[in-house]
């Protein structure tokens, strides 16, 4: 993969790749609109999927359906990061705690919706 885009002369840039690869860094790029967001905090917000399962039981009924987002990629713009679709939750490989609470705020708010 090559990202002509981005100056890799930038130690921004250099800590990535020194940590990481271009695939990551690409993604981290996309995700954050063209801009690389630096390393260490990046990778403090991303949850692995225990954190993700316990952050939801903390807010939803235990074992609350979710899937990997790449089952609906076909039909959603390609900077979509987590979405809630017919009362599942579909998340990235190692989405951010706030994308967690998004989509927890969206099942919550339609079982509102769904019993009034």
């Amino acid at each position: 993969m090559e990202l002509n885009c981005l100056n890799y002369n930038n130690p921004k840039i250099q800590n990535w790749l020194e940590q990481s690869t271009k695939e990551d860094l690409y993604k981290a790029y996309v995700e954050n609109k063209g801009i690389v967001p630096d390393f260490e905090t990046y990778h403090s917000e991303r949850l692995d999927k225990n954190q993700v399962r316990e952050l939801l039981e903390s807010i939803l009924p235990k074992d609350y359906p979710t899937k990997n987002l790449a089952e609906l990629m076909y039909s959603l713009p390609s900077n979509t990061l987590a979405a809630y679709y017919k009362n599942v939750i579909y998340l990235s490989e190692n989405p951010s705690k706030s994308e967690v609470y998004e989509e927890g705020f969206h099942a919550i708010f339609d079982s509102f919706l769904e019993s009034s």
